[in-house]
């Protein structure tokens, strides 16, 4: 799902959504910053969370600071993938999403993904962070 930036309170939204799919007690297990220089050769494919340690992410949120073009290395998902084991290789039907910085695009944390070359002059920037949600022996704290 695409948030885009032009949406009225999409900082709101996003939350929401994220609660809506993780729950109300969703927890950040991790976030990194993706920074593709001019030149950049690209990501692996592999599934959108990378949360460290046994906490295993449900949902990925990435945070385009920049702008993800085709031409600088935008994220490319295969639809469905999620549905299928995380150590699945494949890669077909494999599309692309383009943002725009401050658009936001929320992932189930299986989903097959990677970016792309940055063949532009600028760098691409862009937040990920993982959400997952309480563990059962933790609800009931």
């Amino acid at each position: 799902m695409v948030i885009r930036r032009l949406d009225v309170g999409s900082r709101q939204l996003a939350a929401g959504i994220v609660a809506d799919l993780v729950g109300p007690g969703a927890q950040v297990v991790a976030s990194r910053v993706d920074v593709a220089p001019s030149g950049h050769g690209g990501g692996r494919w592999g599934p959108a969370g990378a949360a460290p340690g046994g906490e295993a992410p449900a949902v990925a949120v990435w945070h385009a600071l920049t702008d993800a073009t085709l031409e600088n290395g935008c994220p490319w998902v295969v639809p469905g993938s999620h549905l299928g084991p995380v150590g699945d290789g494949g890669r077909d039907g494999a599309v692309p999403v383009p943002l725009a910085a401050g658009d936001l695009l929320v992932l189930d944390a299986r989903l097959r993904c990677r970016s792309t070359p940055n063949h532009s002059t600028l760098a691409r920037v862009a937040v990920v962070v993982d959400y997952a949600g309480n563990s059962p022996d933790q609800s009931s704290s």
